[in-house]
């Protein structure tokens, strides 16, 4: 039998750390423009005026409608809002009455997540959810990463950029480290090397989080993640692939190289040129940073890894296109014979309709045609012979079952392992 391998995304690290966030906290930091004065204090820049949006954006706003219709007719309290919306960016309505309708309703919208504090009203309170969860917030950022080609003239989409990617990091910094107010550049790296010393304690007090228990799987394993921080590293004493850049590496925009924060040589080069210095993380956007030799690492383990291994156990990750620099790895994988991706779909209990359905994916689809997908609401129901008959096993999850549903499957899989 060939090895196993185990994708973690950012729920196995909210499983150690409740504080930490992603996806719509990301989103709301940025566009509040949250850290501004934090990195003013790192970088010694001012980005006070340097959103990614502001009140005349109109794209954002529209692209989210348009690319989560159904929800948004749920929590939007105006379907002809919604209608409006769908009709003018498919161009059937372009009247000048039209446009000032969504100029207004666009502002309306900024207006309310821009606001840090929360709405009275319940519908506006949906609004704000839908909006800050599903933002078409990185497109606007994508189509601005051009402007970083040159970084001795920075103007103002450069600034917009730059401005984004040190509030993701700064979100999960004060995560990890907690008040990061009076920090400069210098405190911020020496806190790093921490961090996982940070992480050790916080997974020694979750003895049964998905970490934990994947410590225990018997036989030849392999680790990937899509994460930023050091859990993934100290559980598994460092045989981590790190896919998503770290955050104690730091992309020198000037010299085009990635410098480590835990090297003392290359920790001093940071701090010589605070301005030329961005967070080498990959945020949820389809622009990535520049290719550097350690991410190409990265990712040569990762396919060697892959390659050693026959299933592919996804944990707290979504797919998504986004990501698709991983995705097309795993996709030519599972198009291999007798390759299985076991997903564990988690389910957050919202009232809210927010099911993800792998198989809505294209690149899955194409891979499941003649009944190779199977669907496992209960983890009991799980049987490993399955694997000799899907490409893909879609185990739902939710908040009540998903510790004891992973560690049932650990214990299944080294009972198979025992018995070979």
């Amino acid at each position: 039998m060939k090895d196993i391998m185990f994708l973690f995304g950012s729920g196995a690290d909210t499983d150690v750390n409740g504080h930490l966030v992603s996806g719509s906290q990301f989103a709301e930091s940025i566009i509040q423009n949250k850290y501004a004065k934090e990195i003013n204090n790192i970088t010694q820049e001012d980005f006070r005026n340097f959103k990614l949006i502001s009140h005349n954006s109109k794209k954002i706003f529209i692209q989210t409608i348009v690319h989560n219709e159904n929800l948004a007719r749920e929590m939007l309290s105006s379907e002809d809002d919604v209608n409006l919306v769908i009709d003018y960016n498919n161009g059937t309505k372009n009247s000048n009455t039209t446009k000032k309708k969504i100029t207004k309703m666009c502002r309306k919208w900024y207006d309310l997540i821009t606001n840090t504090e929360i709405p009275q009203e319940q519908s506006e309170k949906d609004a704000k959810e839908f909006f800050l969860k599903n933002a078409a917030l990185f497109g606007s950022l994508d189509e601005k990463f051009n402007s970083l080609r040159y970084p001795n003239k920075k103007d103002a989409n450069a600034k917009r950029v730059i401005n984004a990617y040190w509030t993701v990091f700064m979100v999960m910094f004060k995560s990890l480290f907690g008040e990061i107010s009076e920090l400069d550049f210098d405190a911020v790296l020496k806190k790093l090397l921490d961090e996982k010393t940070v992480a050790k304690n916080m997974l020694s007090g979750q003895s049964d989080c998905y970490y934990n228990t994947v410590n225990k799987v018997k036989g030849n394993y392999h680790i990937a993640t899509t994460n930023y921080t050091a859990f993934v590293s100290t559980a598994f004493e460092n045989r981590a692939n790190y896919l998503n850049g770290k955050l104690s590496w730091f992309e020198d925009l000037y010299n085009l190289t990635v410098y480590d924060c835990t090297q003392e040589s290359e920790r001093d080069l940071i701090v010589k040129h605070p301005k030329n210095i961005i967070p080498f993380i990959f945020i949820p956007s389809g622009v990535k940073p520049i290719v550097c030799p350690k991410q190409v690492k990265e990712y040569t383990d990762f396919k060697s890894n892959l390659e050693s291994s026959s299933i592919l156990c996804v944990i707290g990750y979504r797919f998504n296109s986004e990501d698709n620099h991983i995705n097309s790895f795993i996709a030519d994988w599972l198009r291999k014979d007798k390759n299985v991706l076991i997903y564990f779909n988690y389910k957050e209990n919202t009232e809210h309709k927010e099911d993800f359905n792998l198989e809505d994916l294209y690149w899955i689809k194409m891979l499941i045609e003649g009944g190779k997908y199977k669907t496992i609401d209960k983890i009991e129901g799980f049987n490993f012979d399955f694997i000799d008959e899907h490409k893909v096993i879609d185990i739902k999850i939710n908040k009540n079952n998903a510790r004891e549903t992973v560690s049932h499957f650990v214990e299944q899989y080294n009972q198979r392992i025992a018995a070979m």
